[in-house]
């Protein structure tokens, strides 16, 4: 008797994991591997979902805010606005890539 209630324990603790979306156990890892494969498939829309998924997990991630804001640049109808927020919060790190040119009528710019 013991072990089966041990058993249904058990199980009962792991169904919510078991029976979560797979998009809430999706780990940063795989969630960066995804958009990248979207991002080079030209799947920019959604390798933006998938960046967004991912900075929600590793908000500080300056490179994939980069990749997010190239992805954003290149959707069509390009989002030159979000595109350009995401160029401002990693400006430090975008030396030689003359995006003051393209963002110049964006705040912050």
């Amino acid at each position: 008797m013991r072990v089966l209630l041990k058993i249904l324990l058990s199980i009962t603790l792991a169904l919510p994991i078991l029976l979560a979306p797979a998009a809430s156990r999706e780990t940063g890892t795989s969630l960066k591997n995804s958009a990248m494969k979207k991002f080079t498939r030209k799947n920019y829309a959604g390798a933006v979902a998938d960046f967004d998924k991912y900075l929600k997990q590793k908000p500080t991630d300056k490179d994939i805010i980069l990749l997010r804001g190239l992805a954003k640049s290149l959707m069509k109808p390009e989002d030159v606005a979000g595109a350009c927020a995401d160029f401002l919060a990693v400006k430090s790190a975008l030396k030689d890539m003359n995006v003051e040119t393209y963002c110049a009528n964006q705040p912050g710019w």
